[in-house]
């Protein structure tokens, strides 16, 4: 029964709601993965198919049928319910049928979807109508391409009676060709009869599922022989079925999972969800086999029960057994050490706690385990294989050897059975694989062989897909995961598409995906697209991008794409002879040798670019994977300018093929005279010493780059340049005269040299017997404590300087520099500083007549802190004047508790730092300072020993992300120089608040990934933990999770309300909403789920990215679902951003943009109000009418217009009002109104900029 115009309405509605969602979809990008394109269905979504010529998709969902083109969009749409029926009921397509209960409108659920190209038709097989099946047209999926049954024609209820009936029933088949090319059917279907949770529970006795429905069987598909259209096909009919008798179905309650076909056996995936069995019952998950007819062939049919063979596949052992398969893929791969690919089937298995684990079986395994099952059943009872007495073919539970010699069986019968061999067959013992991964609440598989590597999809039930690389011995390498919409559950058949591998269609509760399975282009070099371990992706060498090898234009070229199975060394490399070059050499080529993979050059267009000219490049040699050019330099003056202070430059160089820079280097460009001159100290050993060749010409005092340069003999050794030998000088203080002597090496005797201290002050240098010159009557002054002066030889003649490679240096001191004490003036003793203390003033030694030795006693001006802990280890500072000049020569006390004084932080007479004792009890005393047994200075200040107590605490939970504020309150929780909040005593809670009563830090991120308790303790002075009674336990929590941001636009002048919706929000504490290149925000909590934010002000239109600190921490999107589940471990940070758009603001005015309207009192009031072209899909709860005081109610709405209406009398009765539209923040008053005297008029203005006035006069 086709919906009715209202329904499609409504359903159209719905439609326009799901389809908001597909741009962010369809731009959804996470490491290796992203959405192509996105399909969004109203109803639950149930079977996809693609067609591999058309690449049109055939999406199924419950009530919907859709033909989508091969990049999603909508090309046809079909209803197929509801429709009036009941489960106990006949298809009404059973001519002769009735019914005597009361059918109601039943939803339809796809439960088989199959394409036959050959003969046009879609088969489309739904719940309703006791799962009856239609062959559509695959041009148009609205149209039905054959009627069936023909009017008039022989229909039984078998014909119509061929998938579950039932939502939750399963149905797997296919499409194959019997012999001749005849088209034929394999379904296999859940029984949803008497007995079983599917049933209807009205104590009916007619059970219409078990006489018409089989578990499996293969049906007639031929649209030429209408007649026997979804017959058995075969006679006896018995022969393609496969029944369990009514008697033990209880035992054997089958749920199908897949079926697929290989070589010519069709495989059928089932669960067996009964808890007990008979003798016979297989483990819970089974893999059963049948031979298909060969299409080449014309001989009879194979029967089905002739050939069905089955065996338990078991995922793990040892009490570590996932024993629910859920999802399986047939795959040919590259493993272990095979020469060549080989078939496998994966599987995704499951058990109790939403486990699941991946295992992967070889076919031969599977092959060789059906031909020994047949070889030993036909030679009598046998332990490893039985006989199915359950199915009504079954003859027996035992093996049974006809006659008495032993039989030899051929190939074929070993492989699909006989007539006179025992049927169908059951092996025994299970086919064992072990879990290669293992997570939580795997629901899908999808498996492919890329470059020999295999890489694994994974579905999962909170909508996410994952991406496995294995290794050769199937351990995962590396792996990758993509967030779907809405945490969706994945459903659980995934395929490729069948023309490009490089996408993968999948399915979840609402959605249709078309998932990129690679984006290479993240990866903008060589060595980064390698590294990623991405099997998809490679280095495309003559395009100089990471790509799929199929997007390389010139992948099939020897050396032009390199895959992830080759190394890094193999991504193109150059090495430039020379590598530097002197900007005054006349060079005109350089040598590149081209390592790595690279393509043969010759005959193409290479070029060399340096950044400032492109010169042709000559290809010289090819040695496989090692090239030689010659390239062109181009002229010296368009080289790049040496920078100020440096001697050369770096240049970039590129080889292009046609235009495309392949590989790239550099070379040094270098000027010889610049490295002496920027080294005017050492200018002949920075020049001799430089990374590239220069010469010192010991004549002109100049560096050059070659002998050709000047006629003089050159030094080429730094050990020949000229120089002087530094030694140490003791301080001098200032004012006084001085005689320096320094020896030179390699300087010609009797050289004019001056003596230059950088004072401006130059003294001749004066050549005594020997390699040595004295600096006599040196005078250097200074008025700072601390002076340091270089002592360099400078050459009068050309201004440049003998060779320093050691500096001299000289201090130069003043005792009466600064504010002294006298503990400060005897402790630059220890400096070297001949200062004394004489008459109250700090002097040099040898000027002072009258020398004080005895300092005054100390005085404490300032101690911190105040209070410690009677353990001990506070670290007491104390300030003040006259505490010595030695540390050495203190002692602290505190009362009877010594301090013992730290030399490290020790600053002559004015600061000391001492560690404290331990105290037997809580006291205060005042800090004791004596230097030297002698003078003694005491605080006014009291230290008190005290006993920190820790009370409460809280929160006692939060993030996994770190960011919690915790408060802990007690007593003396000041004290000490130092307080730590450690966590499990390995992580500091950061202190950003410290009270005698109160302890404010932030929580450190959590060391293990998944959820915790952890103790809290307080560290005083680096002692042991202090810990309350009972002990601080903090809990950590899955991290919370945002799911959508709605709406995700704001116009221009912000204050949207944007609603955040998620799970996990009461461990938040503070929310803040960034908005990049606009601004931020704070946000509210409103709930566990909700989050409310104002959008901050933008100043034009834009997209951008909406960012969210939850407890100041940048939200990364670790977590997806309230489920239970552990936290996604592998997966990449993503989801971290949300989009998020600035429109215009909106725009109001009447019909007619009138600016004054007439109401007369008694009527009612109804204004028409259009809004202006928006993108803000305003709500309407977001906006309000007001005429003066009065709300005008809202009475209609949509995206043009709204009507308001007043039916009572206004708060006003004379006078003008202003009509007043609220939208959000914005106040808009568009109009004025009369009514009587009275009139409304409309401006238009911000809340917070301007004040609405009421306006008289006409």
């Amino acid at each position: 029964m086709p919906p009715s115009t209202a329904d499609r309405s409504s359903l159209g509605l719905l439609a326009t709601v799901f389809a908001v969602f597909l741009t962010a979809l369809q731009t959804r990008t996470a490491g290796a993965l992203k959405i192509q394109q996105a399909f969004a269905s109203p109803s639950h979504t149930n079977n996809f198919v693609v067609d591999a010529v058309s690449r049109r998709v055939y999406l199924a969902a419950v009530n919907s049928l859709y033909q989508l083109n091969a990049t999603l969009a909508r090309e046809v749409e079909t209803r197929t319910g509801p429709v009036l029926d009941n489960p106990l009921c006949h298809a009404p397509q059973l001519p002769q049928a009735t019914c005597e209960h009361q059918k109601t409108l039943t939803d339809n659920h796809n439960k088989l979807l199959a394409l036959d190209r050959a003969q046009g038709v879609l088969l489309a097989c739904g719940s309703v109508y006791q799962g009856f099946c239609e062959l559509r047209s695959m041009d148009n999926v609205s149209r039905v391409a054959v009627k069936f049954p023909q009017d008039g024609a022989t229909v039984f209820p078998s014909m119509l009676n061929i998938v579950a009936n039932h939502e939750n029933a399963s149905t797997v088949g296919l499409v194959f060709r019997s012999h001749g090319g005849a088209p034929r059917l394999l379904v296999a279907a859940t029984y949803t009869g008497m007995g079983t949770e599917y049933f209807s529970n009205n104590h009916s006795k007619e059970d219409l599922r078990f006489e018409n429905t089989p578990e499996i069987a293969i049906r007639s598909l031929n649209t030429k022989d209408l007649g026997r259209l979804f017959t058995y096909d075969i006679n006896p009919s018995e022969d393609n079925v496969f029944k369990i008798k009514q008697e033990v179905k209880q035992k054997n309650k089958l749920s199908f999972v897949h079926a697929f076909v290989h070589k010519n056996y069709s495989y059928i995936a089932i669960n067996n969800d009964a808890n007990t069995g008979l003798k016979e019952s297989q483990p819970n998950s089974i893999l059963a086999r049948i031979c298909l007819d060969d299409p080449r062939k014309s001989a009879e049919s194979r029967k089905l029960t002739e050939s069905y063979i089955q065996m338990g596949i078991q995922c793990g052992s040892n009490g570590n057994i996932y024993n629910r398969l859920l999802s399986i893929y047939p795959v040919d791969i590259s493993a272990q050490s095979a020469a060549r690919p080989e078939p496998y089937l994966f599987g995704v298995f499951a058990r109790a706690g939403g486990q699941s684990a991946v295992c992967a079986f070889r076919v031969a395994d599977v092959e060789e385990r059906i031909r020994q099952g047949r070889r030993n059943c036909s030679n009598g009872p046998n332990s490893d294989v039985q006989v199915l007495d359950s199915v009504i073919q079954g003859s027996g539970a035992e093996c049974e050897r006809k006659g008495a010699i032993k039989v030899r069986l051929q190939e074929e019968q070993l492989n699909c059975g006989a007539a006179h061999l025992q049927h169908p067959l059951a092996l025994r013992r299970p086919l064992r694989a072990q879990p290669i991964y293992e997570a939580l609440g795997l629901s899908s598989i999808a498996v492919d062989n890329v470059h020999n590597h295999t890489v694994v999809f994974l579905g999962t039930s909170w909508g996410r897909l994952r991406k496995l690389s294995l290794l050769a011995n199937l351990s995962v390498a590396n792996q990758w995961s993509l967030r779907l919409v809405a945490n969706e559950p994945v459903h659980h058949f995934m395929t490729f598409d069948p023309s490009d591998h490089n996408y993968l269609y999948l399915m979840t509760t609402h959605h249709f995906l078309r998932v990129q399975v690679s984006v290479c282009g993240l990866y903008s070099s060589c060595s980064e697209c390698l590294s990623a371990g991405d099997a998809h992706c490679g280095w495309c060498t003559l395009e100089r991008r990471c790509s799929v090898q199929k997007d390389c234009s010139s992948g099939t070229q020897g050396r032009s794409w390199i895959s992830t199975g080759d190394s890094v060394q193999q991504c193109p490399s150059m090495t430039i002879t020379p590598s530097e070059i002197s900007r005054s050499a006349h060079m005109r080529d350089v040598g590149i040798l081209i390592n790595g993979s690279m393509p043969d050059l010759q005959g193409l267009q290479v070029e060399c670019d340096y950044g400032v000219g492109i010169t042709n490049a000559t290809v010289h040699l090819d040695y496989g994977t090692t090239q030689i050019q010659t390239c062109p330099l181009p002229s010296p003056h368009m080289y790049p300018t040496i920078p100020f202070g440096k001697d050369h430059v770096t240049v970039p160089v590129a080889i292009m093929v046609n235009r495309v820079p392949v590989v790239s280097g550099r070379f040094i460009i270098y000027e010889c005279k610049r490295t002496g001159e920027i080294h005017l100290n050492t200018a002949c050993t920075s020049c001799l010493s430089a990374a590239w060749r220069c010469y010192w010409d010991p004549q002109l005092n100049v560096c050059v780059s070659s002998k050709d340069d000047t006629p003089h003999a050159l030094l080429e050794n730094s050990s020949s340049c000229p120089r002087m030998l530094a030694y140490d000088v003791p301080p001098l203080p200032t004012g006084s005269t001085h005689v320096f002597s320094l020896e030179l090496k390699n300087t010609e005797h009797g050289a004019e040299l001056d003596c230059d201290f950088g004072d401006g002050q130059l003294y001749r240098a004066q050549w005594l017997d020997g390699p040595s010159v004295n600096c006599s009557g040196v005078t250097l002054k200074t008025t700072v404590w601390s002076e340091i002066f270089h002592l360099n030889l400078r050459r009068r003649e050309t201004g440049t300087y003998i060779d320093s490679p050691e500096p001299m240096r000289v201090e130069v001191y003043s005792c009466s520099a600064g504010d002294s004490d006298c503990s400060q003036c005897w402790g630059r003793q220890a400096q070297g500083h001949m200062c004394v203390w004489c008459e109250n003033s700090c002097q040099q030694q040898e000027q002072c007549h009258s020398i004080t030795t005895r300092c005054p006693d100390p005085h404490i001006q300032k101690v911190e802190p105040l209070s410690g802990p009677l353990a001990g280890g506070t670290l007491l500072t104390v300030q003040g004047r006259n505490l010595g000049h030695s540390a050495a020569h203190l002692n602290v006390y505190i009362g009877r508790v010594p301090c013992s004084v730290l030399p490290q932080y020790y600053t002559v007479s004015v600061r000391l730092v001492c560690e404290t004792g331990a105290s037997w009890e809580q006291m205060s005393d005042r800090v004791t300072v004596s230097v030297a047994g002698k003078a003694v200075g005491v605080s006014k200040d009291f230290f008190s020993f005290v006993e920190p107590r820790l009370l409460e605490f809280g929160p006692q939970q939060g993030p996994l992300a770190g960011g919690t504020r915790l408060t802990i309150q007690g007593k003396s929780l000041d004290a000490g120089s130092t307080v730590n909040v450690k966590i499990n005593q390995t992580q500091n809670c950061t202190v950003f608040m410290l009270s005698s009563d109160v302890i404010k830090c932030v929580m450190p991120p959590a060391e293990a990934a998944v959820a915790e308790n952890v103790s809290v303790c307080v560290v005083y002075d680096g002692r042991p933990c202090l810990s309350a009674s009972p002990s601080f336990t903090f809990t950590y929590e899955k991290n919370p999770t945002i799911s959508h941001i709605r709406p995700n636009k704001s116009f221009l002048s912000g204050g949207r309300s944007i609603s955040v919706t998620g799970y996990g929000f009461d461990l938040v504490q503070s929310v803040r909403m960034e908005v990049s290149g606009v601004g931020q925000t704070s946000c509210s909590c409103v709930s566990s789920t909700l989050i409310v934010c104002q959008s901050p002000a933008a100043s034009q239109s834009q997209q951008a990215k909406a960012h969210f600190y939850l407890n100041e921490v940048l939200y990364r999107g670790e977590d997806a679902s309230p489920s239970g589940r552990g936290p996604d471990e592998d997966e990449e940070p993503q989801a971290d951003a949300f989009q998020f758009e600035y429109v215009e603001d909106p725009q109001f005015y009447t019909a007619n943009k009138e600016k004054l309207i007439k109401h007369h009192p008694g009527e009612p009031l109804i204004l028409i109000i259009n809004k202006g072209p928006s993108e803000l899909d305003l709500t309407l709860q977001e906006y309000s009418v007001t005429i003066g005081s009065d709300l005008c109610d809202i009475t209609f709405h949509n995206e043009q217009l709204f009507h308001c209406t007043i039916n009572r009398s206004l708060s006003a009765s004379t006078g003008e009002l202003p009509v007043t539209v609220t939208a959000l923040l914005l106040i808009y008053t568009i109009l004025r109104s009369s009514c009587g005297k009275q009139k409304f008029i409309f401006t238009c203005c911000f809340m917070t900029h301007c004040d609405l006035q009421t306006v008289t006069g006409p």
